[in-house]
């Protein structure tokens, strides 16, 4: 279920630094545990500018890995108690000057991202269980036996142990997961500026996101125990 925040006026004269809404939309307004279906959440940013602005992509989290810190965030609306940086997605780049660049280029294309003026850049991601063994806790349970128990491989929540049954939760951006240096035009156009020996000029600038509209979701976990989460 979408909840509207800010409704603001997105026509900007040329002078004022260039600003990016983000607009949070989920399939479902409960997340069952039980059921083991990625609970999918749609973002869509949208530039509000009077031209395109470019970056290098592993710099936003929110871009390629959400669930990260910064990134997405999810409050319990009861306690108001925020959850970040503890998601089921967690890159880790392995990179050289000489592949990635300063700046963009034919061979480092594809690690940049642009963002056109008024035109939704939707990022599509989600919760998603995964075939787990047993967690730390069953593991001590298991060695306590005196017979071995057999290991079994069962479908799990990875880090959901801080979520609980019948609370809900809204769906925020997390503070610093805004573009902090950015460069004017679209990837198309640095490129061709490159070619004729331009170099374009970085804006270390920061542009902060403002979300407009977001989702809250319920939380359905029987297992009072935590073993539906992973580790």
């Amino acid at each position: 279920m979408a909840t509207p925040l800010l409704n603001k006026d997105s026509s900007q004269p040329p002078s004022t630094l260039p600003t990016i809404s983000v607009c949070i939309s989920i399939a479902s307004d409960t997340f069952d545990l039980t059921i083991f279906t990625p609970f999918k959440i749609g973002i869509a940013l949208t530039l509000h500018h009077h031209q395109p602005i470019t970056f290098r992509t592993r710099d936003i989290p929110l871009f390629d890995r959400p669930f990260t810190d910064p990134g997405l965030t999810f409050t319990n609306t009861r306690n108001r108690q925020a959850i970040a940086g503890i998601g089921p997605i967690c890159n880790f780049y392995f990179t050289t000057p000489g592949i990635e660049g300063p700046l963009p280029s034919e061979t480092n294309k594809d690690h940049w991202t642009t963002l056109f003026p008024e035109q939704p850049h939707n990022v599509d991601t989600a919760f998603e269980p995964v075939l787990a063994g047993r967690t730390p806790r069953e593991q001590v349970a298991a060695s306590m036996l005196r017979f071995q128990m057999p290991e079994i491989q069962t479908m799990k929540w990875p880090w959901m142990h801080q979520y609980e049954d019948r609370q809900v939760y809204r769906i925020g951006v997390s503070s610093g997961a805004g573009v902090k240096e950015w460069i004017g035009g679209s990837l198309d156009e640095i490129l061709e500026l490159r070619k004729g020996g331009v170099t374009p000029n970085y804006r270390h600038e920061k542009i902060e996101f403002e979300v407009r509209e977001t989702g809250e979701f319920e939380v359905r976990r029987p297992d009072r125990d935590g073993s539906l989460s992973w580790p």
